[in-house]
C-alpha cells in the first residue's frame, strides 16, 4: 500500500542531513519514516501508515528488535536498487555492505533465529514441565493403588466385624431373623421324602 510522505519536495537525505544537523546524531530509517510519514498537527498522512507506526511503537516497548530490524519488518524487503528513507543515492550494497545484497535478508535471518531460540527456550520450558506432570501422575498413580488396597483392607474388617456381630447376637439371642441360617439335616431330610 501507498505511504505518501510530507517531504514535499525534500528529499529523504537532505531531511535526514537536516535532522543531524538539530540533533547531533543522524536519524535511522524509521525514525525517518515516522516524522516524514506525519504531519505537522501530529496526524498519520493514512490509516496504513497509522496502523504501520503504531506497529513500530508496539515493538519498540517489547525491546524485541532495534530500529532497523523493525523498519525491515513493517515494511518487508526492499526493492532492487535503492533503499526506503535513505535518499536517491544509496543502494542496498552501499548501505548495508557489500556482503549483503539486502538487510532485509541478514535482518529477516537474524529475526528468524531469534525466534527459533525464544521457540528452543520454550521447548525445554515444555519438556521440564512434562517431566514434572509425568512424575506427578506416577505418584497419584501410586496414591491410587496404596487407597485402593486400603479399600480392600477396610472391607475385609469391615465384613470381620458384621461377622463377629452376627455371631455375637446369634449366641446371646438366638436366630436373627434375615441372617443366614444353616439348614439342619432333619429339615433336609424331610424336604426330600
Amino acid at each position: 500500500m501507498k505511504t505518501p510522505h510530507t517531504c514535499g519536495r525534500m528529499s529523504f537525505a537532505r531531511w535526514r542531513a537536516i535532522r543531524a544537523q538539530q540533533t547531533g546524531k543522524e536519524p535511522d530509517r524509521l525514525e525517518t519514516f515516522e516524522n516524514t510519514h506525519t504531519r505537522k498537527n501530529g496526524t498519520y498522512v493514512n490509516e496504513y501508515t497509522a496502523t504501520l507506526i503504531e506497529k513500530a511503537h508496539t515493538l519498540r516497548q517489547e525491546g524485541s528488535a532495534d530500529n532497523e530490524q523493525i523498519f525491515q519488518k513493517l515494511l518487508g524487503p526492499e526493492h532492487p536498487g535503492r533503499v526506503r528513507c535513505a535518499g536517491l543515492g544509496p543502494t542496498p550494497s552501499t548501505y548495508f555492505g557489500p556482503s549483503s545484497s539486502s538487510a532485509s535478508t541478514s535482518s529477516t535471518t537474524t529475526l528468524c533465529s531469534n525466534e527459533v531460540v525464544a521457540l528452543g527456550i520454550e521447548v525445554v520450558e515444555l519438556r521440564s514441565e512434562v517431566v514434572e506432570l509425568k512424575s506427578e501422575v506416577v505418584e497419584l498413580k501410586t496414591e491410587v493403588g496404596r487407597l485402593g488396597s486400603g479399600m480392600e483392607q477396610l472391607q475385609m474388617e469391615v465384613d470381620t466385624l458384621k461377622a463377629f456381630i452376627l455371631q455375637h447376637l446369634c449366641r446371646e439371642k438366638g436366630p436373627i431373623e434375615g441372617s443366614f441360617r444353616a439348614p439342619s439335616s432333619s429339615s433336609q431330610s424331610a424336604t426330600r421324602g
